[in-house]
């Protein structure tokens, strides 16, 4: 529901307070529906994050657990890798897959720059 002040006003997206006398039905409805949606997806969102846990875990343990077979170490805080696990049949996966973040701090646009400067001069009088 919309925010309401101490007198049951509804507060607008510019911050004003209205009666709700004042606001279309149809309004009252589709607010009424979004923060229905809102609230139910929030609990599967809750739902999901507790899953992705379990799946981490599952499957990180079963790698340890295979590490261990072939006498590595366990991977400990560096589970950074994916995994792909499969069936028996072959008719079921499970995947996480974890893609490493690369930053690039300023130095690589001034590079960038340099180089272009760099091809400006050298074909400048190159035809095209």
């Amino acid at each position: 529901m919309a925010k309401l002040d101490e007198k049951g006003f509804w507060q607008n997206k510019e911050g004003s307070f209205i009666h709700k006398d004042m606001i279309p039905v149809d309004k009252q409805l589709e607010d009424e529906v979004v923060e229905e949606l809102i609230l139910k997806a929030k609990e599967v969102q809750k739902s999901l994050k507790e899953f992705k846990k379990f799946a981490y875990e599952k499957c990180y343990d079963f790698i340890d657990l295979l590490r261990q077979n072939y006498n590595l170490d366990k991977l400990e805080n560096s589970k950074t890798g994916s995994v792909s696990l499969k069936s028996f049949n072959g008719t079921k996966e499970v995947q996480i897959q974890v893609a490493k973040q690369i930053s690039f701090d300023n130095k690589l646009a001034l590079a960038k720059e340099k180089i272009d400067e760099y091809l400006d001069e050298k074909t400048e009088n190159a035809d095209a």
